[in-house]
């Protein structure tokens, strides 16, 4: 059998990322937080809350305002 170099290439597992539900209110300040448990960066970014009604996005720094019942999740 040949040795085929494109397959002897080391691909190691993905990152496992583990997200836990909260309430934004349960949530302190100054937390990371986001709003989906997607784990692709692309389509969910985080948040930094600020206060108890409002978060900003760390990508573009927009500051969003949050009920206090929203479901946000924190990773583990």
């Amino acid at each position: 059998m040949a040795n085929n170099p494109i397959e002897d290439r080391y691909n190691p597992p993905g990152l496992s990322v583990e997200f836990e539900k909260f309430k934004f209110a349960d949530i302190n300040v100054d937390e990371l937080v986001w709003f989906s448990d997607d784990v692709n960066p692309n389509n969910n970014n985080a948040f930094r809350k600020i206060n108890e009604n409002q978060a900003q996005n760390t990508k573009t720094r927009e500051i969003v305002n949050v009920n206090y019942k929203t479901q946000a999740y924190q990773k583990i």
